[in-house]
Order: structure tokens, then C-alpha cells, then sequence
């Protein structure tokens, strides 16, 4: 009987650890989906308010907010979406913290944003950047703040080399360039 309870308990232990790290993976693997193509990634944030680090993959998900989580935080290829949908509390009073490399091609929130009863807050922390491949689209029921020093970041780089891309900030000041 001792042997089948340890057994058991082995059995448990590694499924729980196995369902942990399936639920949001530490990296990109060759068998993660969407290595080496381009995703739409939608923000949920990582706790019950919609909270959270762009960097992490538990921020994200993949084609809509109710999708599976991805494999990495965007990458340049990847667009990324804030849309009501990604504020489950339905306030909008969450924070979005971009405090190390952050990238992606374009860079949606859409007007749904607008209805929400309090304004998302999106944090670029010195020593953070973010890269903007394409287009950059802005909502006036936003917060955008930067917070650090002027020479050494935080930074906001449109990095496209296309022609016809759009930067529409929505009469929100951006900070430091």
C-alpha cells in the first residue's frame, strides 16, 4: 500500500507541474504556437484586473482575448490588441508595464476602450522600450506614461522601414521619443 500511495503521489506531483508549465510557458519551443509566424495578440493581463508585464507570455493571448496563450511576449512580427475585451472587470483601471525590450509590428487599442468607466494605463519604465514595426493607434480613454530619465529611457521607436504605416495618437502625449 505504500508503494501505490508513493506512486500516486509522484503521479500528482507531475501532473500538476506538467499542467503549470502548459498553462503559460517559460519560451518560445519548436512545437509552440506560432514560432517563426506572425500572431494577433490580445492583452488579458495576469491577475483579476487585467494587470500586467508585456514580457510576460501570461499577459497575452492568441487571435482574441479568450485564446490560447502564446509561447513568447510579441515579438516584432507580432500585432498586438487592447480592446474592452481585454479588461474582464470591465473598469479598464488596469496597468500595462513595459519595463525591459518590448516589441511588435502594429499596436491597436481600439475605440471600445472608449466606453470603459476608468482608463487603462500604459507604464514605459526606464530602462524599457518599445519598437513599433507598423502602425501605432492610439484612444483618447487612455493613460500613456513614461517614467525615467530622458537620456538613458524609456524610448518609444517607430522602427518601420515601409512607407503608408500610421502613427495616430489620439491627442495623448507620448513623452519622451
Amino acid at each position: 500500500m505504500n508503494n501505490l500511495l508513493k506512486t500516486l503521489l509522484s503521479f500528482i506531483f507531475a501532473f500538476i507541474a506538467t499542467v503549470s508549465v502548459a498553462q503559460c510557458p517559460a519560451g518560445p519551443s519548436s512545437g509552440c504556437n506560432g514560432s517563426g509566424t506572425s500572431l494577433n495578440l490580445y492583452w488579458v493581463g495576469t491577475d483579476a484586473n487585467n494587470n500586467g508585464d508585456w514580457a510576460s507570455p501570461c499577459s497575452w493571448r492568441v487571435g482574441h482575448t479568450g485564446g490560447v496563450e502564446p509561447c513568447q511576449a510579441p515579438r516584432s512580427i507580432d500585432n498586438v490588441f487592447f480592446t474592452s475585451g481585454s479588461f474582464f472587470s470591465g473598469s479598464g483601471a488596469a496597468t500595462i508595464t513595459i519595463n525591459t525590450q518590448a516589441r511588435c509590428n502594429n499596436f491597436f487599442i481600439g475605440s471600445s476602450i472608449n466606453a470603459l468607466a476608468n482608463t487603462p494605463t500604459f507604464s514605459l519604465n526606464n530602462p524599457g522600450f518599445l519598437e513599433v514595426y507598423g502602425n501605432f493607434l492610439l484612444q483618447p480613454n487612455i493613460n500613456w506614461n513614461t517614467v525615467g530619465g530622458y537620456y538613458s529611457g524609456p524610448e518609444l521607436f517607430f522602427k518601420s522601414t515601409n512607407t503608408g504605416n500610421t502613427i495616430e495618437t489620439a491627442g495623448i502625449h507620448l513623452g519622451v521619443l
